[in-house]
């Protein structure tokens, strides 16, 4: 017998990031393995996180698959090499994303993912894992797409924004 968690939305089980599928089980219903056959295998499912922008939301990541692409391909917005989905197709693409073994985060407040440095200094691998950038004077605020691409950036002389450009 197999039991797969399934990390889809919806009343479906939730666990972020991580898959359980366990081999052995008596019954479907029973959580209890005997100790002999249980067997746990995680995955580690790649997180996309989506922000909810002005008109849409948005999002940035290679997919890697041709196949997916060309089924969101719709949304992509090539002039700022992001994906940009009404939000009366969110669910749809949260779905074919979820398919594809993305776990899909909705970002509610983006505050922990903005970054600012200087307008004059060297930001390109900044610019390239940002979901959007703005100019403010002489600093440029950038909207990462995720945790590590922060620390990146902090690590390359940005600094934590305080504003709430992006919320």
């Amino acid at each position: 017998m197999l039991i797969q968690v399934n990390l889809s939305r919806g009343g479906r089980v939730g666990l972020s990031r991580v898959a359980l599928v366990a081999v052995g089980s008596r019954r479907e219903s029973e959580i209890e393995l005997n100790t002999f056959k249980r067997i746990f295998f995680v995955v580690e499912m790649a997180s996309i996180n989506i922000f909810k922008g002005d008109n849409a939301y948005i999002f940035k990541q290679y997919l890697g698959d041709p196949g997916l692409f060309r089924q969101l391909g719709d949304y992509y917005n090539g002039a700022k090499y992001r994906f940009e989905i009404p939000a009366a197709d969110l669910d749809k693409v949260q779905d074919i994303l979820q398919a594809a073994g993305y776990d899909v985060v909705i970002v509610d407040n983006p505050k922990e993912f903005v970054v600012m440095i200087g307008r004059f200094q060297k930001h390109k691998e900044i610019l390239k894992n940002s979901v959007d950038v703005e100019e403010v004077g002489d600093d440029k605020i950038f909207l990462m797409k995720d945790r590590e691409s922060v620390e990146m950036a902090l690590s390359q002389g940005a600094a934590k924004y305080e504003g709430d450009l992006f919320s």
